[in-house]
This record gives C-alpha cells, structure tokens and sequence, in this order.
C-alpha cells in the first residue's frame, strides 16, 4: 500500500492438506479455524475500512530508477561471478536495491527497453553485462544532459548476442565515466578501506580522497573496511577522480571506485562488490555532492522505513515501519498531519510512535492538476463505478445502488458524471447517501 498498491492478496485462504502446497500456511490453518493470523488480518481489513479513502490511488514520482535487463541477467548465467553461477546478476542488483531501502530513496525499476531516462535525477545500473549501443549511447547522453549515474563493473562488457566488443572497455562509457580497463581478475585476499572523511563528514576537510584511503577511524564502533567480493576490474582513471583503491601489494595502483564529472551530470563507478554498510557509506557520500541530494530523510535508517506519496485528496501521505523488535524514535519532519491509525494530531518535529505510523497531511499542497486525469462516476449493472479519463481504468467500485439516488441523477450517472478530483467524488456521494 505504502508503495502505491491498491489491495493486498493473501495465499492462501486455509492451509492446504495435501501435495507440495502442504505447508504453504494460509489465513487459515490446516482446521479451518479463527486463528492469531486471522484476526491480524481482520484488523488489517478494519483499518482500511476505516482509513482507506485516504490510502488508496496513491501517486508517487520517485527520483531514482534501478534499470534492469533480462539479457544481462543470462551473460552473468554463463559467464558468472566467482560463486555466485545463476545468481550473479540478481546479487548485484540487490546490493543496490538493498542500500537504497536502507537510505530510505524510494526508487522505480525500468526495463533496459526505456531510452529516456530524464525523468530522473539517478540512474542505477547494475552490472550491464549485455547492452546495444544505443542503449549505451543512451545512458551516456543522460549524463551529459545533467543525469546522475551509477553503474557497477562487468557493464558495457558485451554485445545482445553476449559478443564482446572489441575496443576499450568499458564500451562507450569509457569517456562518461572518465575510466579504463583491459585486465580483471575474482579477489583473493583483496579489501577496501574508506577514507575518513567518507565514513564520517565530521571529516570533510579532507583535500584527496585518495591519498587518505589507507587512514583509519578513531570510532572503533565503525566499520569502514570490506574484503572485495566476487568480481573486480583494475581499472585505471582517465578523467576520473578516484575514491578510494584495492588493499593489496600488487593490486593497489587500480581503483576500487570512481567519480567523475561528463557535461552536465556525473557518473559513480564501483570497479568490485564490498560489504552493504560501506556500500551505503559510498553512496551517501556521492549523493551528498549532487546539486540535490535524494536522501530526503538523512535521519533515519533501516529499521525504520519512510515511504511517502500524494493521495486522490491532493496531500502527502506518509508511512513510518519499524522493521526491528525494539522501539524506534521519529521526527515527523516537512509538514504537520493526523496520524490516521489513532487520529492523533502531529506537529511537524513532533516525535512519533516508536512502532508505526501513517501521517495524513493537514494542508493540501498546491499540485499541478494539468496531468491529472478527471474520473467519471457511471453506473454499470446497477452499481456506480469510478473510471479515469480513458474509461478503462476503474479506480473506485463503490458497490452503491444507483437506485439510492433521485431519478434525475440516475440519469446522469446512467450517462456518467465528471468530475476533477477523487475529493469531489466523495463530495458527491457523501451528499446523497450519507
């Protein structure tokens, strides 16, 4: 729901007694009786009895997209990762996924078939192992355009039919991410350290990031260094600035991740796969230095998840999930709202409940309606519906008798009625049936 879903679906609705869907546990246990499952959802279904006008059709338009291709995904099956065979590239694009959860950077994930990507401030592009040059070309046009990339080795490798290409790796965005690389090889007894200044901005004054790869941190709480895992390329930086380099005798001269600026964006290389934690610490860091940094709540860590989005009323919805068994403090930040499980108001910088939370805004924030479908409110087989502009789409059944209304409006619903927002639909309906 918190994602922009309309319902959830549970399987199954008892348990099952036989075959190999045994103990694939449903609502229902294998007696068919009231259960602690079935009264959890039963309270789930009440809440959104009681809160859903407010939950349901939520848009959301995030700033970072994960792109992800199918042909890639059968390169890395036969040409795979050090231990890793039919998993490699799923592993990666995970290492990515998970990071950006745990940063709270609500992403959308698009086909590598999309060639526009400037609805997006951040491009993540895991391990691109199979790519056209037009899909290349693409992606190094989006940087140049003011884009933000971030990319891992092993992309730009091959062709669609997985023939590699015969010039200098990585394939066409060698000048867009400012780097070279003939050689590669699977890390044995290969880490990475992060300077100082990445693991901790305290840290800033650092001048070279790289000249301070090999320093330490006085917090001995804090982890800042991760044996490299699966892959690496020895890459070589052209234009590239680099962040940090191997940790070993012979290997040490290659970057292990680069930054550099092409036209008006910039690109994020990561030459090897390293622990999740100092993954995250890379990224806050490189997204600190975009003009607009996509960490929208810096405050807040998994366990505890934000997801946010704009309802049918026109105001922000915001969902706080603590994923841990220990209590978790929030600060409602950015507006004011009622928390819609108990109805309390909350003050922006008000701290929140320490297990879960959904804040309704309380002022709606003036939002563009030029891309807004209207809805229509029609009768079909005697109940009303509610369908977008394209009358194909039904976004509301409201399972009322278009007999409860006068006969003159049952004409008009009978021809459909239109109206500008989901908020003027409940207007409506609230007049005659309430």
């Amino acid at each position: 729901i918190a994602n922009g879903s309309n319902s959830v679906m549970y399987w199954h609705w008892h348990s099952i007694h036989n075959a190999i869907e045994s103990y694939w546990k449903g609502i229902l246990s294998h007696d068919f009786s009231e259960n602690e499952t079935y009264r959890e959802a039963a309270s789930i279904g009440a809440d959104w009895k009681r809160i859903g006008p407010h939950l349901s059709n939520l848009q959301k338009k995030n700033r970072a997209a994960i792109l992800l291709d199918n042909n890639s995904l059968t390169g890395l099956r036969l040409f795979p990762l050090k231990d890793l065979g039919n998993y490699s590239y799923n592993t990666v694009a995970r290492w990515l996924g998970d990071a950006l959860y745990h940063l709270n950077i609500e992403y959308d994930m698009i086909s590598s078939a999309e060639r526009d990507f400037s609805s997006y401030e951040c491009l993540i592009v895991p391990a691109l192992y199979s790519a056209s040059e037009d899909l290349l070309t693409a992606i190094s046009d989006y940087v140049k355009n003011g884009g933000h990339l971030i990319t891992t080795f092993r992309s730009g490798f091959s062709d669609e039919q997985l023939k590699i290409y015969a010039d200098t790796q990585p394939h066409i965005l060698q000048e867009c991410l400012g780097i070279h690389y003939d050689q590669y090889t699977y890390p044995v007894d290969v880490s990475v350290t992060l300077p100082d200044f990445m693991t901790h901005p305290s840290c800033s004054g650092h001048e070279n990031a790289a000249s301070d790869a090999g320093s330490s941190c006085s917090d001995e709480s804090c982890t800042n260094s991760s044996k490299c895992l699966h892959w690496m390329d020895l890459v070589t930086c052209d234009t590239a600035t680099p962040l940090f380099f191997y940790d070993h005798p012979v290997w040490k001269k290659y970057a292990a991740a680069t930054v550099n600026q092409f036209g008006k964006g910039s690109a994020l290389y990561l030459s090897s796969m390293f622990d999740g934690a100092l993954l995250e610490k890379v990224l806050v860091h490189y997204f600190a230095s975009l003009p607009e940094t996509l960490l929208a709540h810096p405050e807040c860590h998994f366990p505890l998840i934000i997801r946010e989005g704009v309802n049918d009323f026109g105001k922000r919805v915001r969902f706080y999930f603590n994923y841990s068994g220990e209590k978790q403090t929030a600060i409602c930040k950015g507006f004011s709202g009622t928390e819609l499980l108990s109805g309390r108001k909350i003050m922006e910088q008000e701290t929140l409940p320490p297990d879960r939370a959904v804040i309704n805004q309380t002022e709606v924030e003036h939002i563009s309606t030029a891309e807004d479908p209207p809805y229509c409110l029609v009768s079909e087989d005697g109940f009303l519906l509610v369908f977008r502009k394209n009358q194909t789409d039904v976004c509301l059944y409201t399972h009322i008798p278009i007999a409860d209304f006068p006969k003159e409006e049952q004409d008009k619903l009978r021809q459909g009625i239109w109206f500008a927002t989901m908020m003027e639909v409940y207007s409506y309906l609230e007049s005659y049936t309430s």
